[in-house]
């Protein structure tokens, strides 16, 4: 019985070691979560890992503090550390939410891939016996929502894919986790009949597609584009001096030349089309806002450095004349795209009138042809029944010589008896 407290007690003091590193990080390893008195979650404010967040919440009951995306600041880590948890839980890289393990007194623990798609695969495996996942594409806002609710009611995990791929450490976790059917909520962008037989190809046998409003969605995703793009302007103003501003402009202008091509997609019908464009001019316009709220981190930074240097070499004026002769191709290119839509459309409008000139062809042909069939059938019916009457007044005819026949006999018979009876009498 000593030996094995012992032991025990030795198992206990490893496992508290690993736990109570400064701040570890899950890679592709198992994640095993301890219970914990009041654990708690921290996470960016992305849409994405928020989502990843709320499940992981309710799988280990845990309270949730979320940060802006790449900031940390001393009033976010005071919540935590005034939480009374035991085990803080970070989702995301540090680029997302920035190292806190040397600012706090608790343990923590980071969960969190080199993007939003390997950070949802790893918290995956916390439902190691879930039959069943939630597909979404990672980009698609509205989509992640939708799928998070539909996760949380059947208690499942929420994979992310690209719009056309499967990223590698998902396939990983479908192959381990040994899917028997997965429930896509799919983006008007999404081609998802490759989706469907990559998973298809990883062991999942039954496919389920939820309905979506494509017109809706890529309709809102564009309102939504154009929104992000004035408050931004609107923060950047007019008087551009430095690195952080002209790099903010750049973005912006992307984000315009998105937004109209998306404009020129959806009055076209192409809403797959429409809703990538109006996503990437939403996740441009959010990026220069970032920058001008002075978050350089990642690609922000590079974006930073970049126009800084600019400046360095060519003067602000320079620079800015330069980013207007971009500005100038974007616009070019965009008026190509939009002219290329305005001639596919005229193609697509040629072929669909020809299209119902031929169905009117075929229909009043059909309708021509249906009309002799109908007097054909109804003259075959007709004669039918002219047949049918003509029978039953030959029978009629011949009942009625018949019976006049066997009356005339009768008759005679009638007579001969008489005149027999009355001879007879006579003799008596």
């Amino acid at each position: 019985m000593i030996k094995k407290f012992g032991i025990l007690l030795v198992l206990l003091l490893a496992l508290a070691t690993v736990w109570a590193a400064p701040e570890s990080t899950v890679n592709a390893t198992p994640i095993f979560v301890v219970a914990h008195v009041n654990p708690v979650i921290l996470v960016s404010n992305n849409p994405a890992d928020q989502a990843i967040a709320q499940l992981f919440s309710g799988r280990i009951n845990a309270s949730i503090i979320s940060t802006p995306w790449g900031t940390l600041s001393n009033e976010t880590v005071a919540q935590v550390e005034q939480s009374g948890a035991s085990i803080v839980y970070v989702i995301g890289g540090t680029v997302a939410v920035p190292e806190i393990a040397s600012r706090i007194n608790i343990t923590v623990k980071r969960i969190g891939g080199k993007n939003r798609f390997d950070t949802a695969a790893m918290v995956s495996e916390m439902w190691n016996s879930s039959k069943k996942a939630i597909i979404v594409q990672g980009y698609d806002d509205m989509g992640i929502k939708e799928a998070m609710q539909e996760a949380k009611k059947m208690n499942v995990p929420i994979l992310f894919v690209r719009r056309n791929e499967v990223p590698a450490m998902v396939q990983n976790i479908i192959k381990k986790m040994h899917f028997e059917g997965t429930i896509i909520v799919p983006s008007p962008d999404m081609e998802q009949t490759r989706i469907e037989n990559m998973l298809s190809t990883y062991g999942v046998k039954k496919v389920n597609i939820t309905k979506v409003n494509f017109t809706e969605r890529a309709l809102t995703v564009l309102n939504k584009a154009e929104e992000s793009i004035n408050e931004t302007s609107a923060l950047l103003g007019e008087n551009i001096t430095s690195g952080s501003q002209l790099a903010a402009e750049k973005l912006i202008s992307d984000a315009n030349n998105s937004l109209e091509m998306a404009k020129s997609a959806y009055a076209n019908n192409s809403y797959g089309i429409a809703f990538g464009l109006a996503t990437a001019a939403r996740v441009e316009a959010n990026s220069a806002k970032m920058i001008l709220r002075h978050v350089f981190v990642g690609a922000y930074k590079e974006d930073v450095n970049g126009a800084e240097a600019e400046i360095k070499t060519y003067g602000i004026g320079e620079a800015k004349n330069r980013m207007n002769e971009e500005l100038k191709v974007l616009k070019r290119r965009n008026e190509m795209f939009k002219h290329a839509f305005e001639r596919q459309k005229e193609m697509m409008t040629g072929a669909m009138e020809q299209r119902e000139k031929a169905f009117e062809r075929q229909s009043k042909n059909a309708s021509i042809n249906m009309s002799n069939q109908m007097k054909k059938a109804f003259e075959r019916q007709e004669n039918i029944l002219k047949k049918k009457v003509n029978r039953i007044e030959e029978r009629a005819k011949a009942g009625r010589q018949v019976d006049g026949n066997q009356t005339k006999k009768m008759e005679k018979e009638m007579q001969k008896e008489m005149q027999s009876k009355m001879m007879s009498g006579k003799g008596m």
